[in-house]
């Protein structure tokens, strides 16, 4: 412990829940992380990876983790906010330790409380759902009554009731997942590109409100099935690549990102990738690969550019050429970055 350290430590008044020790092999860690993550998101309005890393790194690291060690560590991240942040995870984690689940109460507590109100609100759209259908119905009833009085009754042959609108509703799509992120749904109604911060911060918060461990056991393996969804959902939009391969599955094409058969007539793009090819495998050092990967990445992010363009245009048959473009690009790029020297160098595509 260095001198500031203890004198910090000297110098504070700490509460009584800091004189508890807490064991964290009775604590469900990855719940605590979920709530760590989204509490120092919330607070530094951003993300902080290095920061959420030093606390899972700090907790992680000694079976009983010590507070006010933990406090002095993020005085310098959190500021005035590092007391409050600290209480409150000790806390939390005093809770943990003594339930069966290493699960918090209070958070248990909080998500049986949404529940409580996804329920009331679904209860609530249902009834307005019914209400809508039968005023409809008694409409439809006094329409068709209106009608016959003035038909001929004479007419043996009645018409057929027309057909009933197409749904309204809109396809869910790994897009609804996210509405605060992207509200305005799938190109071209909305951008190509993903503003990938608010797209983690929404995720980290769905993420902890969708755990399995937060649901009762009747309901832990649909909460299974949920949170499942939602991780492929987030990997496949946070990556330009699986992003627009996964757009293509909707309109009914296949996903050339994952079509090993998929290939695209463009010599003059087969011959740029093997030139780089073959400069990786005779690089004598790292600023040679660097230099390449620099190279490379342009590529990339032109080819991003240009899906820009197409996705707004709704142009499905470019976009299925430019991703394959893309693939072979970010394969130069990984293939940068996995170089050592003399090792042979494959492009995965």
């Amino acid at each position: 412990m260095s001198s500031a350290e203890a004198k910090y430590i000297k110098s504070q008044k700490w509460p009584p829940t800091f004189s508890k020790k807490v064991d964290m092999r009775k604590v469900n860690i990855e719940i605590m992380k979920q709530w760590i993550t989204g509490k120092v998101s919330d607070l530094l309005k951003a993300d902080d990876d290095v920061l959420i890393e030093l606390i899972f790194g700090m907790l992680e690291s000694e079976t009983f983790p010590d507070p006010k060690k933990l406090q002095w560590s993020l005085t310098g991240f959190l500021e005035q906010d590092t007391a409050a942040f600290c209480s409150e995870l000790w806390e939390l984690m005093i809770d943990a330790q003594s339930q069966p689940q290493g699960v918090p109460k209070r958070l248990i507590e909080a998500k049986k409380e949404e529940m409580r109100k996804e329920k009331e609100e679904t209860e609530r759209l249902a009834k307005q759902q019914r209400e809508a259908r039968r005023q409809e119905e008694e409409k439809e009833r006094n329409s068709s009554s209106s009608s016959s009085s003035t038909t001929s009754t004479t007419s043996t042959s009645t018409s057929p009731p027309p057909p009933p609108p197409p749904s309204s509703r809109p396809q869910k799509t790994y897009y609804t997942l996210f509405p605060n992120t992207l509200p305005h749904g799938t190109p071209p109604s909305a951008p190509f590109t993903i503003p990938l911060r608010a797209l983690r911060s929404e995720f980290l918060t769905l993420q902890q409100r969708t755990h399995p461990d937060l649901f009762p056991p009747p309901q832990r393996k649909s909460a299974e099935l949920a949170s499942a969804q939602l991780n492929t959902a987030y990997t496949t939009l946070r990556d330009p690549l699986l992003r627009a391969g996964y757009l293509l599955t909707l309109r009914g094409h296949q996903d050339p990102s994952h079509d090993e058969t998929a290939r695209l007539d463009d010599p003059a793009l087969m011959m740029e990738v093997l030139e780089a090819q073959e400069e990786l495998e005779s690089a004598t050092g790292e600023d040679v690969v660097a230099d390449i990967m620099h190279r490379a990445q342009a590529r990339v992010n032109t080819s991003l550019e240009t899906l820009e363009s197409l996705f707004a245009r709704d142009d499905v048959v470019g976009v299925r050429e430019e991703v394959m473009r893309l693939r072979y690009w970010r394969g130069v790029v990984d293939a940068a970055h996995r170089w050592e020297a003399g090792a042979q160098v494959v492009l995965e595509h």
